[in-house]
């Protein structure tokens, strides 16, 4: 309408009493000879209001597990795959808009995977507010810390000026194939400790220090880890 809403469309199957509900199937046509047909879906544009939302939802299981949506770029059998673009919006006066995922809470709360062609898991995030993540203070050179990422504080604080030392986290995320980052994220005082290693084996993450700074530390340092599988 011109002066007021516009109209509304609607598209539905009917319900099912006593048995599945029926299926709503929206789609372009093969292209013999070229291309196939692009599908559209888009909300109008608004000079008063907001844009209109879209929403995608997958409907909920009483008995059973909630459907699955899947998102897949086109497969290609002459030249590269399709791609999957999810942007925001550009704010022109104010924030951009943000990209938010989040898995479902439950007994125990799903995560976020990001795999590769061959499915091997990239990044694990095993919880609704990001990665599991740790901390402790180390006892010697060693600590445990059993999360995809840590804080440990040094159980020395009087590393002396050009001094190395190799602390060990026992950790039940590394394996042999994983990668490790690491970064000094308390310096000490006095001295200026950096990370001269970083590595993983199994169950076991081995970080190097070394204090570059002209005098000893007068304080305990700790040193802030991320670990991902390798690709």
């Amino acid at each position: 309408g011109n002066a007021g809403a516009s109209g509304a469309v609607a598209l539905f199957s009917g319900d099912g009493s006593s048995s599945a509900s029926g299926s709503v199937s929206v789609a372009s046509g093969a292209g013999g000879a070229g291309n196939s047909g692009s599908l559209s879906i888009k909300s109008g544009s608004a000079t008063g209001g907001s844009g209109g939302d879209i929403q995608i939802v997958v409907g909920p299981g009483s008995s059973g597990g909630g459907g699955t949506l899947t998102l897949a770029g086109g497969a290609s059998s002459d030249t590269s795959g399709g791609s999957v673009l999810i942007s925001a919006g550009a704010g022109n006066t104010g924030n951009g808009g943000d990209v938010q995922l989040s898995p479902g809470s439950g007994a125990s709360a799903g995560s976020i995977r990001l795999t590769d062609a061959s499915s091997s898991s990239l990044l694990i995030v095993e919880s609704i507010t990001g990665v599991s993540f740790t901390s402790g203070a180390a006892t010697g050179d060693s600590a445990t810390l059993n999360a995809q990422g840590g804080t440990v504080t040094s159980s020395t604080s009087n590393l002396p000026s050009d001094g190395s030392l190799s602390m060990t986290v026992t950790n039940s995320y590394a394996t042999a194939t994983s990668r490790v980052v690491a970064s000094v994220s308390s310096p000490c005082a006095s001295g200026v400790v950096i990370i001269t290693s970083a590595s993983c084996s199994a169950g076991q993450v081995d970080i190097g220090v070394r204090n570059i700074g002209a005098g000893a530390c007068a304080s305990a340092f700790a040193i802030t880890f991320l670990i991902v599988a390798a690709t």
